[in-house]
């Protein structure tokens, strides 16, 4: 769809603000114009007869999973009861995602004491379902993402009290001051239309069960009165004709002209071409690039860069941690004079302080500005005001992009959204045919592969010992551990703790080991003639793991922990409670015996490499500049 938009129009019209931002972090980088809709409400304005705590409660949908039926009827259920005297009337109509009927049914023997619910499920005239907005004393919409949220809209319009989430297309017309809007959470998205790395926002359930209970209570009503009062002028604002034909005019206009196509002139702030996962997610991102985009790049390294031009043009302005110094990087900037400036940001390598000083300079703020945050939870460590004032700074950029839904909820939770994106870490789309998975009876020779740097908090020394204990049903059994030396002490430190390891439990014949830096192709290729790959990783402060993306693009099914840099693996990898080495023998033991787990493995594995293609990845960051 993206590319569609891109190729083959010249400007696109959108009803609401949530729209033209899914629109830019898209890479749609054709010119957007913000419309509203000219609904017509005038059949529902003021018909609302409500006076005192509710009694009927109304919600309008399709019962899609997207619109929080099931959120809503577990939030009734612990709600209220039959002593309650009160009603839930769901407007819907038949369609192959509508299973309300069940959810009732199925709920219904959970709260034997349930209060009463009535689905209404066919089509109706408008005159009717106006006639269900009448009778009716307050709306709930706990939907999980809307376009724009006509219900809504036409409740407030009807003067009826609405209870709906706190994200989606209606926060254009409807804010706190009009509704009890309901807390949520980002959570990936489990819609129907689903292409993508999507997610939406889901409502709290004991919020829900607060809002409804807040309607029936008398200390309530005066404040339910007020928000009512208020939405019904807001409603009449949010829709007119004459505001939306002028502006839709407007936009065809300025789109007689010629649309700028050129690439956009860009430096792109990251270490580069030296031993160090961000300078590796860069070069991954960059080769992807389109030639247009990466002929006018220009990547700003820290000092340890030591190549000639080596992919796109680079230049040495930075050095990492405590010897950073903003003014340096800012007055090459400067120099260079780049419409746009992309930073790959990790607390490691820029402080946090650092970054929110760059974000407030007066040479950043006349560019495009985009920041990629690699380790999110580390704000958590810093003083509540350092905080603050790095989250008010990090508001300036025109998008900051972060890899899990989790890293949304962390930055939402801080007060920061509007100008944050998802924007999922990439992978290698594998270019060969996957390695066949093998039937292993007692006399194979099982290989088992872990990737990344060498690290104790990587467990390899738990791998070891896990291993060790499968030798009795598999005595040939081997590893391989593709596990490059970190150039720092305690990389090392680790590799002669993993070494003794493997002399005490009798492995020291059956691993091998590859401690060198070794070109991803290399390393591709060693771990695609494994049967199984193992990362037991412990918790750690990044968001993703770039490791577990070149393992995954060998191919060979795989098996990871439950910690937090996996999350967004989804079922492409099989996961093990805990990386005790009891644990891990069980786990590996079962997969290793199992080659339909492990085909089904694999084909889901394919499935998320397409999805989290680098190409594709590159693309959407080049329109979403572009776009900005």
């Amino acid at each position: 769809m993206t590319d569609t938009l891109n190729r083959d129009f010249d400007g696109a019209l959108a009803q609401v603000q949530t729209v033209q931002k899914a629109l830019v972090d898209s890479g749609v980088w054709i010119p957007s114009v913000l419309t509203g809709l000219p609904a017509d409400i005038a059949d529902y304005e003021g018909v609302c007869r409500r006076k005192g705590a509710a009694k009927t409660f109304l919600h309008v949908s399709s019962c899609f999973p997207r619109k929080g039926v099931d959120v809503l009827l577990e939030a009734w259920a612990r709600a209220f009861t039959t002593r309650d005297r009160v009603k839930l009337v769901i407007k819907t109509f038949p369609n192959p995602h509508n299973t309300v009927q069940d959810q009732v049914w199925n709920l219904s023997r959970l709260y034997p004491n349930m209060a009463q619910i009535q689905i209404v499920n066919r089509d109706m005239e408008r005159d009717e379902l106006v006639d269900l907005f009448r009778d009716a004393d307050v709306m709930v919409l706990p939907t999980r993402g809307e376009g724009y949220n006509l219900p809504a809209l036409e409740a407030m319009a009807a003067g009826l009290p609405l209870i709906v989430t706190g994200h989606g297309g209606h926060r254009d017309f409807c804010g706190p001051a009009d509704a009890r809007l309901l807390d949520y959470e980002f959570a990936l998205s489990d819609s129907h239309v689903r292409d993508t790395v999507a997610y939406w926002a889901e409502p709290s359930v004991d919020d829900l069960v607060d809002a409804l209970r807040e309607q029936t209570q008398a200390d309530q009503q005066t404040l339910i009165e007020t928000r009512r009062q208020r939405a019904l002028a807001s409603a009449r604002r949010a829709v007119d004709p004459k505001r939306w034909s002028q502006t839709v005019a407007d936009f065809a206009q300025a789109l007689a002209g010629p649309v700028e196509r050129t690439p956009v002139r860009t430096n792109w702030v990251s270490t580069w071409a030296v031993r160090c996962g961000i300078a590796e997610y860069s070069r991954f991102l960059l080769e992807q690039a389109s030639p247009e985009w990466r002929d006018v790049i220009e990547v700003v390294a820290d000092d340890r860069t030591d190549v000639e031009r080596d992919l796109v043009d680079h230049r040495k302005a930075w050095r990492v941690s405590w010897d950073f110094s903003e003014d340096r990087l800012l007055e090459d900037i400067d120099r260079s004079n780049p419409e746009a400036v992309v930073i790959q940001h990790q607390d490691g390598l820029m402080f946090w302080d650092r970054l929110a000083r760059m974000a407030n300079d007066r040479r950043m703020m006349s560019r495009v500005t985009v920041v990629t945050l690699h380790t999110v939870r580390s704000l958590d460590a810093l003083a509540e005001a350092d905080r603050l004032q790095v989250i008010e700074a990090l508001g300036r950029f025109d998008r900051v992009l972060v890899h899990t839904v989790g890293d949304l909820n962390d930055l939402k939770r801080l007060g920061l959204m509007e100008n944050v994106a998802l924007f999922p870490h990439g992978a290698l789309r594998p270019g060969t045919a996957a390695p066949a998975v093998r039937a292993l009876d007692g006399g194979s020779g099982p290989v088992i592969g872990c990737h990344g740097f060498f690290f104790d908090h990587k467990r390899i020394d738990n791998l070891i010992r896990a291993a060790a204990k499968l030798k009795s049903r598999w005595p040939k059994l081997r590893l391989r551990l593709v596990n490059a030396e970190f150039p720092s002490p305690i990389s090392g430190e680790a590799i002669i703790a993993a070494k003794a390891v493997a002399q005490e439990t009798g492995m020291s014949g059956s691993i091998d080991w590859h401690t060198a830096f070794l070109p991803v192709e290399e390393i591709q290729g060693l771990l695609a003639g494994c049967d199984l790959l193992v990362l037991p990783y412990d918790e750690t402060g990044d968001s993703v793991s770039g490791a577990v993306r070149v393992a995954m693009s060998s191919q060979v099914p795989t098996l990871t922990t439950p910690v937090k840099i996996f999350s967004d693996l989804g079922d492409a990898v099989a996961s093990v409670q805990t990386n005790t080495p009891d644990t891990l023998a069980e786990a590996i033991e079962t997969l290793l015996a199992s080659t339909e787990r492990r085909t089904e493995l694999q084909q889901r594995m394919q499935t998320w490499l397409e999805i989290h293609d680098w190409e594709r990845m590159a693309a959407n960051l080049e329109g979403m500049v572009k776009a900005l």
